[in-house]
């Protein structure tokens, strides 16, 4: 049993287990606590929630991290954030939970720029930009 619940029974860090860069890792990787799996999708926790967004196709994504006071949206993989229509909307949906819920006191935006955070490959999808696109972390 692992303290952390991001990992699987197998010791696969499931933030880890997704198509995007799998297998990039960082300068201070360290294999216990971020073990991405044998393969992109190993997992059933990663499988079932990518089979669950195929068939769901969500416009918005928020990745919550209430340790850290922060509401992020994509991308985690690297220090930016998408432009256009979809993210604009993301991101101010974001901005009134903030309000909302945090009082205005946590980060809001790219968890790869927002704090730094670079997470290789990370479970959190590009936003559609149309209903006939598909969220970039399960292409």
């Amino acid at each position: 049993m692992y303290a952390r619940t991001l990992w699987s029974g197998r010791g696969v860090d499931c933030n880890r287990n997704w198509a995007v860069d799998w297998g990039v890792k960082a300068p201070d990787y360290d294999p216990y606590e971020e073990y991405p799996g044998t393969a992109p999708f190993s997992e059933p926790e990663a499988f079932m929630l990518k089979s669950l967004m195929e068939a769901f196709s969500p416009h918005v994504w928020v990745n919550v991290h209430s340790g850290m006071e922060a509401l992020f949206m994509p991308f985690d993989h690297k220090a930016m954030e998408p432009q256009g229509p979809g993210p604009d909307a993301m991101k101010q949906i974001l901005g009134d939970i903030n309000k909302m819920h945090c009082g205005g006191r946590c980060v809001v935006g790219s968890g790869g720029l927002g704090v730094g955070y670079l997470v290789w490959p990370s479970t959190y999808c590009k936003p559609r930009q149309s209903r006939a696109s598909t969220p970039s972390c399960i292409e």
